[in-house]
């Protein structure tokens, strides 16, 4: 996981990803998580310390992506397995979320 400094949120972008002829959309509040918002006690030195929830693959021999909470806000997915040859999923902004419709 990377750590940056809150304060620099600015300078980072969306990301896009291409999936199946489909866009999907992470914004920079998807995958800016404030240290203090996720650990039990905040500490005040810590109030302007960030992490990236995009993790790089380290493994060479691995081909394959994990889409995890950051890909995920905004969304709701549907997983059918019924056919468990042909398993599908789905993915649809909530109303709330300003991503667009995939």
């Amino acid at each position: 996981m990377m750590i940056t400094v809150c304060s620099e949120k600015s300078q980072y972008e969306t990301v896009h990803l291409w999936i199946d002829d489909h866009r999907f959309e992470i914004s920079v509040d998807d995958y800016f998580l404030a240290y203090n918002d996720i650990i039990e006690e905040p500490l005040e030195e810590y109030n302007d310390l960030c992490l990236l929830a995009i993790v790089e693959n380290v493994s060479a021999e691995s081909n394959y992506w994990v889409l995890g909470d950051a890909f995920l806000k905004g969304y709701y997915t549907i997983h059918d397995n019924d056919d468990h040859e042909n398993p599908r999923m789905g993915f649809a902004p909530h109303t709330e979320s300003p991503k667009g419709f995939v």
